[in-house]
């Protein structure tokens, strides 16, 4: 189509299904349109807050069908630069639309169309004072790391910390954080969960006198723009936040740090699916940064990568200090008494830790009383009336709750099959371990830690005080508790459930399990005192624990690429999968059958498709979910199919019925 020239056309990015952009007509009045600006437009009969992605004089749209922008709400680009860059980067690589993945880097306020406020002046440039405390000591692979990250300041370099649990990491980031503000650097550090931002802001308030602010959910939207714009202003040094402060606007930003970059946190799970750990290491050599990704149980994709030479190892292989990694004991549990799936010989060891006044870490990833309530007459077990799930029994409050759509009902008295009077909770879950523990051991407090005691406002923190001050000597977590947290008093973990995760469906199942297990026995002591591991199993003889806990977790993750090679699975492979969701299943189906017919020939040899199917939950909240699984030896043809299979689906009049969305690099495949 023939460009024609008309007066300065704005083209913009709106958070809309479609893709592409859309042209506006600049009017003379307001701030000249620049790049990263966002802009008030008229869209569909509606009113929408746009980012200009482009200027030019030139459009494909005929001059009576154009608009004029509505307004331009900033003076100066809200979007710097770089992050336009990198979202451009993040829009094509996951197959979404510039609008949204811009909507996702700024704070909710500033998607709304709100002026930017000024900032308090109580965070100054000029720093009298950088380190308020001296690091500690650093042992020789510490100081290696050290040296060669500052010696990587100022230009690209992908590095990853791959050190054992209780090594001294974080002290890693500090000691070359320090180096990098002397540099009049910004620092971005990253952490999966939000319980991890207390202690890391603690420990970096009490070693710098620097400004440091945060970014994560749990802000209010008053406070998140606030921080936003500290860092986006270059007043705060050091910036901690959760998956997606990777988009902070940072003007002098020098370093990223990846903590525990493993965590499947770091992948988001709806709207746009992008894995922060990627962008981090994206953004790093757009801007020619150093970044430094740290674990003691990297994903195979990371170590792959290492073995490519793309990414630079830094080895810690020895606990800081004077801790000693925790000695592994596996509990065959097979024709044993269990008391509520607790073992008597670890009843026993609990009350020989308390009697030495240490503390006992117990780990079980499922929440609630029982995952199942079934009727001992019939059989009958209780469904969720919107999901293809049972619901959990929960006790307190006493209720039956879907953990995939939060529908909550009371419990009932009767089966609703049979109307018998037997209902059995059937499984394990942290309520359930927490009774029994508190019937075992009835003049002591036992603290349980999931997302229902956590849901207040500071709870977390209140909580991680409590056993540090050493409060409690029972504790029982999921794996809000696993990772990052230091507890120098715990010398027993157990691990109530190791089976779960050895026998499932997902092709990453084990590497999930393997890295829960270690970053859990992390846990145990992690100070003077000397630590132990026990897991529940019935398949004690099992190839991955046995690998795991006699070689270490290097050595499972081998084993565990040689088998994604012969299956050709990722990092061998590159997979991607197209979800849809609707009302009914028919219409999903066809849909998903058309788009897979409108891949070119070429596309249809070198990526191969599986489906379409039904997701692994089918029905979930009411809503049918199918899904098309693609995977190629090559990513550029992978990209191609999936830009095929994107305009299909964008241009579809039976698309328009359903929603949809694409997932490359999916962390899982439910």
């Amino acid at each position: 189509m023939t460009e024609l020239t008309y007066p300065p056309i704005a083209k913009v990015a709106l958070d809309v299904p479609l893709r592409g952009l859309f042209d506006y007509i600049v009017t003379t009045e307001g701030p000249v349109p620049q790049e990263g600006m966002r802009v008030r437009v008229s869209f569909g009969g509606r009113v929408k807050i746009g980012f200009i992605a482009a200027c030019s004089e030139q459009s494909a749209v005929p001059a009576h069908k154009l608009k004029p922008l509505t307004a331009i709400l900033d003076e100066t680009p809200c979007i710097s630069a770089d992050i336009l860059r990198l979202c451009r980067w993040a829009a094509d690589y996951y197959h979404a639309p510039l609008g949204a993945v811009l909507a996702g880097a700024l704070p909710t306020r500033l998607r709304q169309g709100h002026a930017l406020p000024e900032t308090k002046a109580d965070m100054a440039m000029e720093v009298i004072e950088l380190v308020r405390l001296q690091g500690h000591d650093l042992n020789q692979e510490q100081q290696t790391a050290v040296e060669q990250i500052v010696a990587a300041l100022g230009q690209f370099k992908a590095f990853v910390l791959d050190g054992i649990t209780g090594s001294g990491k974080t002290e890693v980031y500090l000691q070359a954080i320090a180096k990098a503000l002397e540099q009049r650097l910004q620092v971005l550090v990253l952490v999966p969960e939000i319980g991890l931002t207390p202690q890391m802001i603690a420990r970096f308030t009490d070693r710098f006198a620097v400004p440091i602010t945060l970014l994560h959910s749990r802000l209010t939207e008053k406070q998140r723009l606030h921080n936003w714009l500290l860092a986006a202003e270059g007043k705060a040094q050091i910036v901690i936040g959760t998956r997606s402060s990777v988009w902070a606007v940072m003007p002098r930003l020098g370093l990223i740090i990846v903590d525990e970059a493993h965590d499947g946190s770091y992948k988001q799970q709806d709207g746009v699916h992008y894995s922060a750990r990627d962008v981090a290491v994206q953004r790093a050599y757009q801007n020619n940064i150093p970044v430094v990704l740290g674990s003691a149980t990297h994903s195979l994709e990371t170590l792959y990568n290492v073995a490519e030479n793309r990414f630079t190892t830094l080895f810690l292989r020895e606990r800081a200090g004077a801790a000693q990694l925790g000695r592994f004991k596996v509990l065959d549990i097979r024709n044993e008494r269990l008391q509520e799936g607790l073992s008597t010989r670890l009843i026993k060891e609990i009350a020989a830790r308390m009697e030495k006044g240490e503390q006992s870490l117990l780990f079980l990833n499922r929440r609630g009383f029982s995952p199942i309530l079934i009727c001992h007459h019939c059989g009958w077990v209780a469904p969720c009336p919107h999901c293809d799930s049972y619901m959990t029994l929960h006790l307190s409050p006493q209720r039956l709750h879907c953990h995939h759509c939060n529908t909550v009902r009371d419990k009932p008295t009767q089966c609703l099959n049979c109307l018998g009077d037997v209902l059995m909770p059937v499984g394990l879950g942290t309520e359930r371990i927490e009774a029994v523990l508190k019937k075992a051991f009835p003049n002591t407090e036992v603290l349980r830690i999931d997302k229902d005691t956590t849901r207040k406002k500071g709870s977390m923190e209140a909580y991680l005080e409590a056993i540090h001050d050493e409060r409690y000597l029972i504790l029982i977590g999921t794996q809000m508790l696993a990772k990052g947290h230091h507890f120098s008093n715990v010398t027993l973990v157990a691990i109530i459930d190791a089976d779960s995760g050895l026998f499932s469906s997902e092709f990453r199942a084990t590497e999930h399990l393997a890295q829960l297990i270690v970053q859990v026995a992390g846990r145990s002591g992690r100070a003077e005192k000397s630590g132990e591991i026990w897991i529940q199993t019935r398949h004690p003889e099992h190839p991955l624990l046995t690998t795991l806990l006699a070689k270490g977790y290097h050595d499972f993750a081998e084993g565990v690429l040689t088998e994604r090679k012969q299956a050709q699975l990722p990092p061998y492979t590159y997979m991607a999968i197209i979800r849809v969701r609707g009302s009914k299943p028919a219409p999903l189906q066809a849909l998903l059958t058309a788009a897979k017919l409108s891949l070119s020939v070429d596309n249809n040899e070198a990526v191969r498709c599986l489906g379409p199917a039904p997701s692994p939950m089918e029905k979930r909240d009411k809503v049918y979910h199918y899904q098309l699984l693609l995977w190629s030896y090559q990513r550029a043809k992978l990209h191609q199919a999936l830009a095929q299979l994107t305009h299909f689906l964008s241009t579809a009049k039976n698309a328009r019925a359903v929603r949809w969305s694409v997932d490359v690099d999916p962390y899982d495949t439910f």
